[in-house]
């Protein structure tokens, strides 16, 4: 009787453990990922995302589309900078457009292409992207949207 005793509560003892296992690793999971929520969240609204459309896919209308891109990130405009929050980017984007939209348009023109830009700022869904060591998770953010000419190029 005493085998079966002991054996019984090594059963037992055996299930509680594993029924512990379970619920210490689905909590575990539930707190991953509620705080992977909270820091994507808190990421979609502390950055403004840049996003340009080429006005088609040739490979001379993608480089003028980087040259913009790189001449706006130079320009480094108070609305492109870390100060501004999806909260406050109205604003800012107010006080920037003019000279978003002067910097863009001298680089079409330094470039030779006859069509202009249209700069918007808007919430736009983006995937994944990962840049260097930095990841931007999934979802809707504020955005400056670039659109050169026509638009219909792959965006940056």
């Amino acid at each position: 009787m005493t085998t079966y005793t002991y054996k019984a509560f090594k059963e037992r003892r055996d299930k509680i453990f594993l029924v512990s296992l379970l619920i210490a690793v689905v909590l575990y999971c539930a707190f991953s990922v509620t705080y992977f929520a909270s820091v994507s969240g808190e990421i979609r609204e502390s950055v403004v995302r840049l996003h340009i459309l080429a006005d088609s896919n040739s490979q001379m209308d993608q480089q003028v589309k980087l040259k913009v891109r790189d001449a706006l990130l130079e320009k480094n405009t108070e609305l492109l900078s870390s100060k501004v929050t999806s909260e406050n980017a109205e604003e800012y984007f107010k006080n920037s457009k003019d000279e978003l939209e002067k910097c863009a348009n001298e680089v079409l023109k330094e470039n030779g292409f006859e069509y202009t830009e249209k700069i918007t700022l808007g919430k736009e869904y983006y995937t994944t992207r990962v840049y260097e060591d930095l990841t931007f998770p999934a979802g809707t953010y504020t955005s400056v949207k670039v659109v050169l000419g026509s638009g219909e190029g792959k965006n940056w």
